[in-house]
């Protein structure tokens, strides 16, 4: 009986020691898994008299306390209907239409840059704060009317440079993301070259819980009051974005009546996991 006894409190103790050595082995396992974080950039000129859109596809991987960056670049495949002009670097536009470019899939570049190791959510959280900046040249408004003029539409994210319906060659920025806009005061068009900047800044820290933005404004290197000046919600966009439309909103069916010289769209978009 004895010997009996000696054999089960030796099973007993294997029993532990193995469940002690796997539960060990997950942890430390899980523990040096790779944590994923993906966002993107999208940055528009005009070479000759071709868009030269480039989406930028950044990933960073942590693992056992090291920490590395790698991206990617994409060309965008752009379509110029026979309404917009590329002419001396710049996209002219008559209201009429606007270039399409289509935006390959996000998710699918993140996976084979993660060597499908990382699935990006189908949305994410604009921590950092969603931006635009623009140089352009926007034509007199002559319809006695506010005119918008759409710079960049996309899912869920937009810029309009709109006119106000005065002879003082006045306009207004407006900037929306997540269906959540903001309207800048009013400031002096330039007849030539506006170098225009939207910001929704984020406030209280990227790992917050309840998000909250300050909308910004910039005209020219004129800071601009916006209204409304706060945003207490969480914004987030889509990756599942599909194209991007430069000069036209097919939310509205107008178009712009300028030129397009440069742009630069930062969602603020990270992905984690």
């Amino acid at each position: 009986m004895m010997r009996i006894g000696k054999y089960l409190l030796v099973a007993t103790l294997f029993l532990f020691l193995s469940i002690f050595l796997f539960f060990s082995t997950s942890q430390k396992a899980l523990a040096n898994q790779p944590q994923y974080e993906a966002n993107w950039d999208i940055k528009v000129d005009f070479i000759g008299d071709q868009p030269n859109a480039i989406l930028t596809v950044r990933v960073k991987e942590s693992s056992d306390g090291m920490v590395m960056n790698y991206s990617t670049e994409h060309e965008l495949n752009c379509h110029v209907p026979a309404s917009v002009e590329i002419d001396n670097n710049e996209a002219v536009f008559n209201g009429k239409g606007g270039i399409l470019c289509k935006i390959p899939s996000l998710k699918q570049i993140v996976y084979e840059m993660t060597d499908g190791q990382f699935i990006l959510p189908d949305e994410c959280d604009c921590k950092s704060g969603a931006f635009a900046v623009a140089d352009l040249t926007l034509d007199p408004n002559i319809t006695g009317e506010l005119e918008s003029n759409p710079v960049f539409t996309m899912k869920d994210l937009w810029m309009d440079a709109q006119l106000l319906p005065d002879s003082s060659f006045r306009g207004q920025m407006e900037f929306t993301v997540d269906n959540h806009s903001a309207l800048s005061d009013g400031f002096h068009v330039q007849p030539t070259s506006n170098f225009l900047y939207a910001n929704f800044l984020q406030t209280n820290g990227p790992d917050s819980e309840d998000l909250s933005f300050l909308p910004l404004f910039d005209a020219n290197g004129t800071d601009l009051e916006a209204t409304p000046n706060q945003i207490e919600e969480d914004l987030a966009l889509s990756f599942k974005q599909h194209r991007i439309y430069l000069g036209y909103s097919p939310l509205t069916h107008q178009g712009l009546n300028g030129r397009i010289k440069t742009l630069h769209i930062d969602p603020g978009c990270f992905g984690s996991g």
